[in-house]
């Protein structure tokens, strides 16, 4: 099974297939640099982007 048809097996609930361990996260620095890319000052925590 290719990477393409497990992403389907895994979005068509197929059982058979391991569900992925995704972790999104970010490093301290990710905001500042997002603020000098143009993110509002007011946005300090993810929670605020989300």
């Amino acid at each position: 099974m290719n990477m393409r048809e497990r992403l389907f097996a895994q979005m068509g609930r197929n059982p058979q297939v391991p569900v992925p361990n995704w972790d999104f996260s970010y490093w301290n620095t990710t905001l500042d640099e997002w603020h000098k890319q143009g993110l509002p000052a007011t946005v300090k925590y993810w929670e605020d982007i989300c």
